[in-house]
């Protein structure tokens, strides 16, 4: 079976992916199967304070 393939990146953050491969892998399993279709990574502290901050200066220019 032909699976999608693997995402460019564990998170989208300010525009743009982003990969920190320092936090822990994270299986995607294909349900039906129980096979590993792509492998991704957990956010680290500094990863998240990164999307915090991008968050945090687009606040202003959301929705009215």
């Amino acid at each position: 079976m032909t699976y999608p393939t693997q995402p460019e990146a564990s998170h989208f953050i300010d525009g743009q992916y982003v990969e920190d491969e320092t936090g822990a892998a994270l299986p995607v399993i294909y349900p039906a199967s129980g096979e590993t279709i792509a492998d991704l990574h957990s956010a680290t502290p500094a990863l998240v304070d990164r999307a915090l901050a991008a968050a945090k200066r687009a606040q202003p220019h959301g929705p009215r």
